[in-house]
């Protein structure tokens, strides 16, 4: 009867160990497919940012080119009206001057054009900064969790193994002991 026990009780701690062998196998290959969801969501929200950024800057970029080309159009009329009317006048001192406004309100423009499109950047850079802290963010919670489900499974298979051992210390000492030469 102790035999049939010892085998018995042999065969449920090879099934145990196998349902241990597969419950680690299942942890691994879930933290695995979860890390790698995670990295693909992440690769793939970069991915769309960085184009989304390129759309925006292409955008403003034609924008604000086209509103230069319509304001120094507009500008350009004016000024070429002013100057043929100063020209024919036969002032060559008022040439000078209107060259040297030209100039003041280009730069002028420029500085204000580099401005805005800096600030649009700044902006579009301080979103894609705050998402992908989020990303992160998210990255780190999974992390956490998942440590603290290994965590967890370490400890319940360290029950399960004191309670394992307890009972085969039981076992054995329960058996009657044999004397030799008997």
């Amino acid at each position: 009867m102790d035999q049939e026990l010892v085998a018995y009780l042999e065969q449920r701690f090879a099934t145990i160990d196998q349902r241990f062998t597969e419950v680690r196998t299942d942890i691994a290959d879930s933290a695995a497919g979860v890390k790698a969801e995670l990295r693909a969501e992440i690769a793939a929200s970069a991915a769309g940012v960085k184009d989304e950024l390129r759309a925006e800057i292409a955008a403003g970029a034609a924008g604000v080119k086209d509103e230069l080309r319509a304001e120094i159009a507009a500008g350009a009329a004016g000024v070429k009206d002013e100057l043929r009317a100063e020209i024919a006048a036969g002032a060559a001192s008022v040439k000078d001057g209107l060259r040297a406004d030209i100039a003041a309100s280009a730069a002028g423009l420029r500085r204000e054009l580099s401005a805005e499109v800096k600030r649009h950047i700044d902006v579009v850079v301080e979103d894609m900064i705050s998402r992908m802290e989020l990303i992160v963010e998210g990255v780190r919670t999974v992390d956490r969790r998942l440590d603290r489900l290994g965590d967890e499974v370490r400890e319940e298979f360290r029950k399960v193994d004191l309670r394992l051992l307890r009972l085969h210390a039981a076992r054995v000492s329960d058996r009657p002991r044999r004397r030799p030469g008997c």
